[in-house]
């Protein structure tokens, strides 16, 4: 122990009884693999892209070269908005590095805990804010940066001496849930902005409806969610609860949390301890208060404005969905788009009396981007990259419901929010260029650009809709002065403004004669609003107990989603004029948080002023130099597959690009009872994958030398190296993935020196001079359907793979291989949710020297290792047994109880007993323990061996499941 230590050990011995001590250090240890657990890659980008940077003195951004001039853009803003973003904490972010990848099609972006970086892919969402998307994304996720930064300080920068980042991660991990590091950055971005999450009804309806229909709605089901119940994930949460906890005590009450548990990360519950000191309420109590706060607020200002106009076409279910843009059909039947939680998103067609029936399934479809005119649908399906997990597509299909006829009319094109011209078959469509550009394009039925428009500046367009004659085209156009409602004339090819709303929410366009319909803010929910394209005047139609969205027109008729806390049910509007209300504009939301909320210095919206982009200065990035990024290390070996610390020490390197992956370092080996020196490369850079693996080491063995059996203790020096190469290829269609992934591994293996302890004959050393080699050579691929949220397994689909593996060894011994080949079955089961699979594998060995762990799978309860000729198979049968949601405060929350009936068998080609066989069935739950943010699962399995012949043997077994997800 050096000096340091001993002084940070004596401190905390000195300061708190010995045990609470030794608890606290194993608790930090669990959180140091927690934030283990957050080394993560998002993926990479296609590898020809060439990489500029501009440096601040705060933070370096990295982007594309051909997105310079938006990335000049990003550079003002991060500028700008990092005092702000900061303030409340009462903090200077250390400098970090950002990362901007355009060329994904999904709004997104990751502060990364280890290595510390942000990563920002900023298309705009498909429902865009008042204002830049941009803005609000850096506010975010510069927020979780100055959060991480927070905790260095005190005892958390001590650990960081000896472990790097991923001290202040563990911490962080251990001790700050996830709903108040996502809470407060919703919360930061709605402070700093004129528009936000917090002042949109979209966000807080979920947690509305749940909170005024249900009384017994618990903390713990709020934080970890059900599989029975909607329930909003954790943003929606702890937004709430954060802005809550500020209202209760607004002196740097989040600054004064995070300061504690840095400066105390020994200490248990540190966090909940520190949240009861300072409002008199701990977890459970914050969210009771803030419950009961929420629904006397929502009570008091509920507005009911022509609901009678809403005909419910159905209203029952019986299970949690949510019906999406309901085009009227017929006069009794509607096509829309369904999302459940046990089932894939599908187009079906809906009735009042009769189940639904299905037209097709979407595959990945962001929100509700399809329409529905004359017999045709068409919507925007999100295609992956085969390799680049950092770009992807949005393409454009059609389908002839009479025929049946599915076309793809795009290809590799980054097309959203398509609209079927209702007098032609043109489709107008948003197309976001990787350069950052927006444009509203008009493309006929074969996918060909007809006519196109783009948008000015750094604006975008969202969600267009189509004139009664089908020639002219009214759209929202974002930015940072609001969102405007445009009009493109396309013959003249002119864009004129037709309506500023400033910086209003409003969404959803549809147009029915002269009037547009809109949604927007009406008093505490989402309501819809008419726009008279006339006179300019604008109307309040309908506002109901919870909201309502996604209006869909066809041929006159009016319809829309109207929300309940079972999910959003479909409903005809009928539209009676004379209850409509006159409005002088569109109302702000009602809400009980922001407006209330002390704020500190400079937690005001931003002023961005003016960009000048010929000031700032950007340079290339050289990959590289850049190849290495040693972000964290430690005194100790720590092995992330098992989760076990060993005596050693270690260093981690991930680069910006996320193309490089390295740690080296030395371990003790018990088995061995030597050193281990090691090195392990991944580089992801090239269209194939390739790593690199070193182990050397000098070892210590009992071994039998001589031919008359004398064991003696011998010393060796012993190399491995292995090198991998792999192409992992990723197809996406439909409700269905493909996968497919060659790979070719290579291992050496070299013994030398070798020398005896004890006293032999010198020449009898030389047998342990040995050099050899294995070579692996396989192909694994899957056709999977797509699971919903309830699936326990595929419901369709099948996995398998083939390898060889053969000994390159030295003359003196005998040469050695192996084929092994497996294919699994996924089919359902008797009821929804319920999945059937069938397992077949084969092994066959030439030879001896063969690595003993099997490529084929064997019967479960069955530990030996096999180095022979044998054949597998498996049957299991697994199906959720109920969603309790039982929950002890503080300690116990269950989510979900399953089983898995299984029946195994195996054949040997040289046992004296050449058969296995097991049956048997696992029961498994899933929970939450004593509040920590990852889902553990555990259980027992019974075996039973019908083929037990040991008169002192059982044919029962038994054995303890569990596992949890980071």
């Amino acid at each position: 122990m050096n000096r340091a230590s001993t002084r940070f050990f004596y401190f905390c011995t000195m300061k708190h009884h010995s045990l609470t001590v030794l608890f606290s250090l194993i608790l930090i240890f669990f959180g140091l693999q927690l934030g283990y657990g957050q080394y993560f890659s998002v993926g990479n980008d296609p590898s020809g892209i060439k990489w500029r940077q501009i440096k601040h003195q705060d933070f370096t951004l990295i982007y594309p070269d051909y997105y310079e001039s938006r990335a000049k853009e990003l550079y003002h803003t991060s500028s700008i908005i990092l005092p702000s973003v900061s303030s409340s904490l009462y903090l200077k972010p250390y400098h970090f590095r950002a990362v901007v990848h355009p060329e994904t099609i999904q709004s997104n972006g990751w502060a990364m805990w280890v290595p510390r970086k942000v990563e920002l892919a900023p298309i705009p969402s498909l429902y865009n804010m008042a204002e830049k998307y941009s803005d609000h994304l850096l506010i975010h996720e510069y927020r979780h940066i100055v959060q991480l930064d927070k905790m260095d300080q005190g005892i958390t920068r001590a650990l960081g001496w000896f472990l790097g980042d991923q001290a202040s991660a563990s911490v962080q991990a251990l001790h700050i849930p996830d709903w108040v590091s996502e809470g407060d950055a919703v919360l930061t971005e709605s402070l700093l902005s004129n528009s936000g999450r917090g002042r949109n009804p979209i966000f807080s309806q979920g947690m509305r409806a749940i909170m005024l229909n249900d009384c017994s709605f618990k903390f713990d089901k709020a934080r970890f969610g059900s599989y029975k119940d909607f329930v909003p994930n954790y943003y929606v949460f702890g937004y709430h609860l954060v802005s809550m906890a500020r209202l209760l005590d607004p002196d740097r009450f989040w600054s004064d949390v995070m300061d504690n548990v840095a400066r105390k990360p020994y200490r248990v519950a540190n966090f909940n301890r520190f949240l009861h000191k300072r409002t008199g309420l701990w977890q459970g109590g914050l969210f009771q208060e803030t419950k009961d706060y929420m629904c006397n607020f929502w009570k008091e200002n509920s507005l009911q404005i022509g609901a009678e106009q809403l005909d419910l076409i159905f209203e029952d279910s019986t299970d949690y969905s949510n019906y999406l843009k309901p085009y009227a059909e017929t006069d009794s039947s509607w096509i829309c788009l369904r999302k459940s939680y046990s089932d894939l998103p599908a187009i079906v067609r809906i009735f009042r009396d009769r189940p639904d029936e299905l037209i097709f399934y979407t595959g990945s479809i962001n929100g509700a981007s399809f329409s529905f005119s004359n017999g045709r649908i068409s919507w925007a399906q999100q295609i992956a990259d085969p390799r680049w997990e950092m770009r992807s597509f949005s393409d454009i299909f059609t389908l002839d419901i009479v025929t049946g006829k599915k076309e793809r009319i795009t290809k590799n094109q980054r097309f959203l929010y398509p609209v079927l011209n209702t007098v032609n078959t043109d489709i107008a469509c948003i197309e976001e260029r990787i350069d950052g550009s927006s444009h509203l394009l008009v493309l006929d039925d074969a996918g060909t650009v007809i006519s196109t428009l783009e948008a000015p500046g750094s604006s975008t367009f969202r969600q267009p809709v189509w004139s009664a004659g089908g020639d002219l085209l009214y759209a929202l156009l974002g930015g940072r002065e609001g969102k405007k409602l445009i009009i493109w004339k396309i013959p003249d090819d002119s864009m004129d403004v037709l309506y500023d709303f400033g910086f209003k929410e409003v969404n959803q366009l549809e147009l029915v004669d002269n009037m547009l319909f809109f949604t927007a803010p009406i008093g505490t929910i989402q309501g819809l609003y008419g726009l008279d394209l006339q006179d300019k005047t604008i109307s309040k139609l309908i506002a109901n107990d919870n909201g309502l969205g996604y209006p869909a027109v066809h041929k006159g008729e009016l319809c829309i989603s109207v929300y309940t806390p079972e999910g959003y049910r479909p409903a005809i509007v009928n539209m009676n004029q004379d209850d409509w209300i006159s409005s002088g504009g569109v109302e702000n939301l009602e809400e009980p948080l922001l407006s209330k909320i002390e704020r500190a210095d400079k937690e005001y919206p931003v002023d961005y002023g003016p960009v000048d982009t010929a000031s700032i200065v950007s340079s290339e990035y050289n990959k590289l130099s850049h190849l290495f990024n040693f972000h964290s290390w430690a005194p100790a070996y720590l092995d992330t597959d098992s989760y076990s610390i060993r005596p050693g020490a270690m260093i981690m390197s991930q680069n910006d690009l996320n193309t490089l992956v390295s740690s080296f370092g030395v371990q003790h080996n018990k088995q061995t009872k030597g050193i281990d020196y090691f090195a392990d490369l991944s580089y992801t850079g090239w269209y194939p994958k390739v790593g690199l693996g070193i182990l050397a080491g000098r070892r210590h063995a009992d071994t039998l030398l001589f031919e008359n059996e004398v064991l003696t203790n011998v010393q060796y020096s012993d190399i491995e190296t292995s090198v991998n190469i792999k192409l992992p290829l990723f197809y996406s269609k439909g409700a269905y993935y493909q996968r497919i992934q060659p790979y070719f591994y290579l291992t050496h293996h070299l013994t030398f020196n070798g020398f005896s302890l004890d006293a032999v004959p010198p020449g009898a050393i030389n047998s342990l001079d040995l050099s050899y080699a294995t070579a692996t050579l396989g192909l694994a691929g899957q056709v999977i359907r797509r699971m919903s949220y309830r699936d326990l397994y595929p419901k369709w689909g099948f996995t398998a793979g083939i390898q060889a593996q053969a000994g390159i060894t030295n003359p003196e011994v005998q040469a050695s291989g192996r084929i092994s080949t497996y294919l699994r079955l996924y089919s359902p089961g008797i009821i929804k949710n319920h999945s059937l699979r069938t397992y077949l594998g084969f092994s066959r060995v030439e030879g001896l020297g063969m690595p003993q762990l099997p490529f084929v799978s064997l019967p479960r309860g069955h530990y030996e290792t096999v180095n022979q000729d044998y054949s597998s198979f498996k049957v299991d049968y697994s199906f959720p047994v109920g969603y309790p949601d039982w929950s002890i405060p503080s300690l116990l929350y269950i989510t979900r109880f399953k089983a898995n009936l299984f029946a195994d068998g195996a054949h040997f080609s040289i046992r004296e007993d050449p058969w296995s066989i097991k049956t048997g069935v696992d029961f498994t739950s899933n929970f939450y323990f004593l509040r920590i943010g990852m889902e553990f699962e555990a259980g027992v399995r019974i075996i039973y061996d019908p083929l037990e012949k040991d008169p002192l043997g059982k044919p029962w077994g038994f054995e303890l499941l569990y596992s949890f997800d980071i």
